[in-house]
C-alpha cells in the first residue's frame, strides 16, 4: 500500500482483507493471519492498529446488536 494512505485507512483495509479471506475459506490457520499482520502492520504502529481494530469491533458489535433488536421486534 502507498505511504500516502493514512494508517487508519490502511489498517481498516487490512482488517477487511483478513475478514473477507476468512469468510471465503482462504485462511485455514492462525499462522496465515499472523503472517498477514506481520506484512501489513508497520513497525512502531501497533497501537494505531489496536485502536482501529477496537473501533472496528465496537462498530460491528453495535450493528449486530441493532440487527438482533430488529429481529426481536419482528417476532
Amino acid at each position: 500500500m502507498s505511504e500516502s494512505v493514512p494508517l487508519r485507512d490502511k489498517y481498516l483495509a487490512l482488517i477487511d482483507e483478513i475478514v473477507q479471506a476468512t469468510l471465503k475459506g482462504k485462511i485455514s490457520s492462525q499462522g496465515q493471519v499472523y503472517q498477514m499482520l506481520l506484512k501489513g502492520i508497520s513497525v512502531g504502529t501497533g497501537e494505531v492498529f489496536e485502536l482501529v481494530l477496537s473501533e472496528n469491533l465496537d462498530s460491528t458489535q453495535r450493528r449486530v446488536d441493532g440487527e438482533t433488536d430488529e429481529l426481536k421486534k419482528l417476532r
